[in-house]
């Protein structure tokens, strides 16, 4: 299974069939009884369902419940599922965890609402390239500000050599 989508509201149901099928491979969860939708007995079990299971979690919900429901499962930016935040009625999308390595933001493009929030930056950082291109980055710290973006001179620099391939050993 690729997508767990964890509806909070009955009044979200019929949006989340059409991401659904829209995205392929889901399941739906919930805390209420409602047909083809596995009952889960809390949202915390479904984001941890999410986190074990799937490498894309899409929230219908408040985002205060979704970031607290998913606390607990957060280990880190490369293990971590593609979490989105998604409004009942389908107005808005806030990608919330995973935007650039684990696909939140191309998750929140692909589902089609208005942005709510938009990216810090619109470059290609460090963390962008490894995924790309396979990049295996075995020191993160000589090259970025050590969460993996390069918000230092010399690691942008560095990403800039590495996407135009000035230098293949580095």
């Amino acid at each position: 299974m690729n997508t767990a989508i964890i509806i909070v509201s009955e009044s979200a149901l019929p949006l989340a069939r059409i991401i659904s099928k829209e995205l392929g491979n889901c399941q739906l969860l919930s805390t209420h009884s409602l047909q083809d939708v596995q009952q889960i007995p809390n949202i915390q079990a479904g984001m941890k369902f999410g986190f074990e299971q799937c490498s894309q979690i899409v929230f219908m919900g408040a985002l205060g419940i979704c970031v607290r429901s998913m606390a607990e499962c957060i280990r880190n930016k490369y293990k971590d599922p593609a979490v989105v935040c998604l409004d009942s009625k389908g107005d808005f999308v806030i990608p919330v965890l995973s935007g650039h390595i684990g696909g939140a933001n191309k998750l929140a493009q692909r589902i089609g609402t208005e942005e709510a929030v938009h990216y810090a930056r619109d470059g290609l950082g460090i963390d962008q390239l490894s995924r790309s291109k396979h990049l295996i980055v075995t020191h993160v710290h000589a090259l970025t500000d050590g969460t993996g973006h390069t918000s230092q001179t010399n690691g942008e620099l560095v990403a800039q050599l590495l996407t135009y391939r000035t230098y293949t050993t580095v």
